[in-house]
């Protein structure tokens, strides 16, 4: 009753009489390789099989619509490679009966050989594109793809960037418009520099949206469906997350009110942006976000930004402006953006009174003068974000005892011998204790105030820091533990 039998490619032996007894009608034997493939198998194959029963070479391979598939019947899938006269559109599955009565689900693009296309549609079961696969399709004025690039994974060699599929460098000019159907994140810088683009539809349920995604784009709408859960767009204008955070803007304005925050590279390079007067409420600048708008000359910001970015408002009109500096420092307002890295710093007078936030990496690797052995931030300072000093060589004292937000690597070294925090700290990141083990940590606060303190730790083992930690006492303490009380303005442990 046999009537299929399916040879992968690959097998070099097949044995004489396997197929005996089978009746010769019934039969069909599908070669996946080529009859080629089949000249070292058992001699009796070509002379006494294939004259008896029914045998179908490169059975791997199948044409259909001017498409041709190469077939994976263990996984029963299809990758697809488009003909010249293809007409623009992949089906989500293939139907190759004589081989299989399952369809094969069409999971795979190579390649596109028509160059007249002006649409073309990818199907939500394609997983994989191969890099360059559209190059031949530069007419193309509209793309739908289930994602942006090669992979619907993000991953760290650029292949989930949307050149991927065309090749570096290679987007059609004529490419006005992108719909995006499937579940998968856009990774960072996804589209950046993609500046004939005019139309961005989010149709499926993308949950994430990278840094500088769309850097240096002026679309004219942006549109996002009402059933994802993550982002939304407001006018066909802004994109939004669902949490507040402004991811792009068509005009490159702000919204005069309803967002806590400004992603990471959001406004990335744009060209059109000269005044921003971020809105009240927002919380946090992510890294990037106005980073290239050369034509940037004017920056408000609100008072409660808790977070700015690293190069959040590098390369700007408003950074270059040598009036917008204090000895060597980047200010807006009350907020520290980043100090000129060539120039020489006092660590004790670095930071000026009224100081409220010190961006990321704004004082990273940064020289000190000379001695330099204490760096004192003014009680004022109430955040301190991810490596704003980093490497501090020659350090052995900090002092921020108003400080209610360390951000992760903020003082890398292991010359500290002591940092005094204030008891208003809320918040410490990761990796803020890695190279500080010897030293001493002086809190201001109770040991019943320090627990509720957040601490980022890989294991959230913080038993080590028992030995180490004082709790600060106005007088000699009578109990057991750490205790400590200034002596002439210095911190010193009660013996």
């Amino acid at each position: 009753s046999l009537e299929r039998v399916i040879i992968p490619k690959g097998v070099t032996y097949v044995g004489r009489d396997i197929f005996s007894g089978n009746v010769k009608d019934k039969l069909t034997i599908f070669c996946m390789g080529s009859k080629e493939d089949t000249k070292n198998w058992n001699p009796s194959w070509n002379s006494s099989f294939t004259s008896t029963f029914k045998t179908v070479y490169d059975a791997g391979t199948y044409e259909s619509g001017n498409v041709r598939y190469t077939l994976d019947v263990a996984k029963m899938t299809a990758s697809a490679y488009a003909l010249a006269g293809f007409g623009g559109t992949f089906p989500a599955e293939v139907r190759y009966e004589a081989l299989s009565a399952q369809p094969f689900a069409v999971t795979g693009i190579t390649y596109v050989e028509e160059p007249s296309l002006t649409s073309l549609t990818v199907p939500v079961s394609v997983t994989e594109i191969s890099r360059g696969a559209f190059a031949q399709c530069q007419n193309l004025q509209s793309i739908t793809l289930p994602f942006a690039g090669g992979l619907p994974e993000l991953t760290s060699d650029y292949r989930d960037n949307f050149d991927y599929i065309f090749g570096s460098g290679n987007v059609p000019q004529s490419l006005q418009t992108v719909i995006l159907t499937g579940d998968a994140p856009i990774s960072e810088f996804a589209f950046s520099g993609c500046t004939n683009l005019k139309y961005l539809e989010i149709r499926g349920n993308v949950p994430e949206i990278g840094n500088g995604a769309f850097g240096a784009c002026v679309f004219e709408s942006v549109k996002v469906s009402a059933q994802n859960e993550y982002f939304e767009s407001v006018g066909d204008k802004y994109l939004l997350g669902k949490d507040g955070t402004l991811y792009y803007s068509c005009d490159g304005s702000l919204p005069s009110s309803g967002i806590t925050a400004i992603a990471g590279g959001a406004f990335y390079y744009r060209k059109d942006v000269a005044a921003v007067s971020v809105p009240a409420g927002v919380k946090y600048i992510g890294a990037n976000a106005f980073c290239g708008c050369s034509a940037l000359a004017s920056i408000v910001l609100p008072e409660g930004v808790e977070r700015i970015g690293e190069n959040a408002f590098a390369e700007t009109a408003y950074a270059s402006n040598a009036a917008n500096k204090e000895n060597g420092v980047l200010y807006i307002g009350n907020y520290l953006i980043r100090a000129n890295s060539n120039d020489f710093f006092d660590p004790a007078s670095c930071v000026r009174e009224g100081t409220v936030l010190i961006a990321d990496g704004a004082l990273k690797n940064v020289n000190w003068m000379s001695g330099s052995e204490s760096i004192i931030l003014p009680e004022s300072v109430r955040y301190i974000g991810n490596d704003a000093f980093e490497s501090i060589p020659g350090i052995t004292s900090v002092v921020a005892v108003g400080a209610e937000v360390i951000g992760d690597r903020v003082f890398l070294t292991d010359n500290l011998l002591y940092i005094v925090l204030g008891d208003g700290l809320k918040e410490i990141g990761e990796e803020f204790f890695r190279y500080f083990f010897r030293g001493c940590y002086f809190y201001k606060g109770t040991a019943q105030q320090w627990e509720s303190v957040e601490i980022a730790f890989y294991n959230n083992d913080t038993t080590w820091l028992d030995s180490q930690l004082y709790f600060y006492s106005e007088s000699a303490p009578q109990g057991e533990g750490n205790y400590w009380h200034y002596v002439n303005g210095e911190p010193v442990q009660w013996q």
